[in-house]
């Protein structure tokens, strides 16, 4: 009985033997399992999408994903069910039996079960639910009825995985916000869901905020139970974050203070790697994206952004040169920042993507490298009055060259800040190098106790 208490379980009726297995395992083994992911359909966590065959045949999100899917959500081969779907009545009739089964033989707050059928509508994923409801009191759960976030399907959900773990029922009257004194509801949103676990990365082209997944909402590490991604509700270590749109829906009051706490307290990054690539002229990028950037934001949200980093792609020698269009797009951009965002409250970094590295062929790398950098701040004068820049270059292997770029990095910092300026020695994830953020290369992932169990110790 120790294979079935110590260790993990996953099953999906799309793999090989479906459901089977799960009906044949002993009573005495269902009484002592203590984790189990359940999987009634295969789907990717994009509607309508089906993972190409190449994206199945790697199915570790850490390394190999769907372009389509967002890291968490193993490749799917399924479409999601529905009424319309002739083959869901019987579907939902074996589902039902294997619920029975589960019902009469696990022990109750042992077992943490997270459940993922998608659906496409509100009596569907009923269908799903009727049955979950006769089992006994669960130790954790989670539940995904639908690829993306639905408001009737996630309460449903909710008050399934609140009913299972015992957790009070949902609130049937509405909250009297206004009643509040403005400390507390300060407090409250700042706990709300507006502050990101890491910088929120904008790259041209992609949504402000791209969804992640923490990988901790369900005890399996398979298929994405984030309430803010999909249409589901998990009672397990949930960290997972997107754009809080629907924040900026409430009322024009909220919306203010939504809008103050979450360009204060964030850290905005943005990438103009690739900006515009079929517009550059004589190999040279044009350096527009942080301009484009800025000018999306809402005008009334500008004087709250506090802390911006700024990466700038792979260059060529002929960047940022009297007369190029790269030089232009960016003193249009500096001069953005000095007209619309509080310099005061301004920390900005700036900094570049990669080292330029000699490799046998070409030589002197690392003076074109600095000759970059001094075009890159020569402009940045105009910021004079900035609360904190962090001019950085991007890690090399070289321990001499990297003492030689601390030394250069004050240089350029104290031609724009001044002679006596010295940048303060610890600074916030997302205001370095994007090579060195804490926790932007891999995911951390907990077990059940807390303990780290990917990447391995």
């Amino acid at each position: 009985m120790i294979l079935y208490s110590e260790n993990r379980f996953k099953i999906c009726r799309a793999g090989p033997g479906g459901l089977t297995a799960l009906s044949q395992i002993s009573p005495q083994a269902l009484r002592v399992m203590t984790s189990l992911h359940i999987r009634l359909n295969a789907c990717g966590c994009v509607p309508g999408h089906i993972c190409s065959i190449q994206d199945r045949m790697f199915e570790d999100p850490f390394f190999f994903s769907c372009r389509s899917c967002h890291p968490g959500c193993k490749c799917g081969r399924d479409l999601p069910w529905s009424q319309g779907d002739l083959g869901v009545p019987a579907r939902a009739q074996e589902w039902e039996s294997l619920t029975k089964r589960l019902a009469k033989w696990l022990l109750p707050r042992r077992l943490r079960l997270s459940i993922v059928c998608d659906t496409l509508d509100c009596a569907t994923a009923r269908r799903i639910l009727d049955p979950v409801q006769k089992l006994p009191l669960l130790a954790e759960c989670a539940i995904r009825l639908g690829q993306r976030p639905n408001h009737h399907v996630r309460l449903l959900t909710e008050t399934a995985v609140r009913h299972l773990t015992g957790q009070p029922r949902i609130p049937d009257k509405s909250f009297p916000w206004g009643d509040l004194p403005p400390e507390l509801q300060s407090r409250v949103l700042h706990s709300s869901g507006l502050l990101a676990p890491g910088p929120i990365t904008w790259v041209e082209g992609d949504r402000l905020g791209r969804p992640s997944c923490c990988h901790q909402c369900t005890d399996t590490l398979e298929t994405c139970c984030c309430p803010r991604l999909h249409a589901a509700f998990t009672s397990m270590r949930c960290t997972c974050w997107s754009w809080p749109r629907d924040h900026f829906l409430v009322g024009k009051g909220f919306r203010e203070q939504a809008l103050q706490i979450i360009y204060t307290s964030n850290v905005f990054s943005v990438h103009t790697l690739h900006a515009h690539p079929e517009r550059d002229e004589d190999w040279c990028y044009e350096h527009r994206s942080a301009l484009t950037f800025l000018q999306s934001l809402p005008p009334d949200a500008l004087p709250y952004v506090r802390t911006l980093r700024i990466v700038f792609p792979d260059f060529t020698p002929y960047d940022l040169r009297i007369g190029t269009r790269s030089l232009a797009n960016w003193k249009a951009t500096l001069a953005f920042i000095r007209q619309h965002i509080t310099l005061a409250r301004l920390d900005l970094t700036l900094c570049l993507q990669h080292a330029l590295e000699d490799d046998g062929y070409n030589t002197g790398s690392e003076e074109i490298e600095w000759r970059f950098y001094q075009r890159m701040i020569e402009p940045v004068t105009i910021l004079r009055g900035v609360q904190n820049l962090y001019v950085i270059f991007p890690p090399v292997d070289d321990p001499a060259r990297v003492a030689r770029n601390r030394e250069r990095e004050r240089e350029l910092q104290r031609t724009v800040m001044g002679g006596s300026y010295i940048r303060p020695l610890t600074i916030r994830v997302g205001q370095g190098h994007p090579a060195t953020d804490t926790g932007k290369i891999h995911p951390i992932v907990l077990g059940p106790s807390g303990e780290q169990v990917w990447p391995g110790p």
